[in-house]
């Protein structure tokens, strides 16, 4: 089972996959433990708002993130708080500091690993939490999301929108995990 949790920053994914984590004992692959330290290394940290989306849409940036992303999801069971539709909305959403050779690898290397995940939750926008180390731009996040949404579709890829109208974690949690393991049972059967 490797479960997704898609979408843009502060829609509480991280909370999310952790409770699920901590309820199911399923492995958490925390996006941050990939990009804080390329973000330490290089001086950068989250406060740093909309220069650590610029950092990190730079090509040898993107590149190393695909290529630990890939590193780090090879498991056969996880759950994490970003997926690679993710790093491929990133991409697209910088045109500025990216190739189109560079952008076109990671959007095609992207539907190729999203399609090895047993689940995807795309968390639909709502409202933002705010911890002081993200950007929280709505419209960038709207963005995101909407590139988000038009890549799982063109792909084909299922997936399920998880509605966030609120920062309660426990509905979409129940939710989820009710999906993932009710879906395991019926493949058992």
């Amino acid at each position: 089972m490797k479960i997704a949790l898609a979408g843009p920053a502060g829609t509480g994914k991280s909370k999310v996959a952790e409770s699920i984590s901590n309820k199911k004992g399923i492995l958490f692959l925390r996006a941050k433990d990939i990009t804080n330290p390329i973000l330490k290394r290089d001086g950068y940290d989250y406060s740093s708002g909309m220069k650590v989306e610029k950092f990190l849409q730079t090509i040898p940036r993107q590149m190393e993130l695909l290529k630990k992303t890939k590193e780090a999801q090879s498991l056969s069971m996880f759950i994490t708080d970003r997926c690679f539709v993710d790093l491929a909305a990133y991409a697209l959403s910088s045109t500025e500091t990216l190739d189109t050779e560079t952008i076109d690898k990671i959007v095609s290397d992207s539907k190729t690993y999203c399609s090895r995940y047993s689940h995807i939750y795309l968390f639909k926008l709502g409202k933002l939490l705010d911890n002081n180390k993200r950007t929280l731009c709505w419209n960038y996040q709207e963005m995101i999301y909407m590139l988000e949404l038009g890549l799982l579709t063109d792909w084909k890829i299922p997936f399920t929108i998880i509605e966030n109208n609120d920062m309660d974690p426990f509905p979409k949690v129940e939710r989820i995990i009710g999906d993932a393991w009710n879906s395991v049972k019926q493949d058992a059967h």
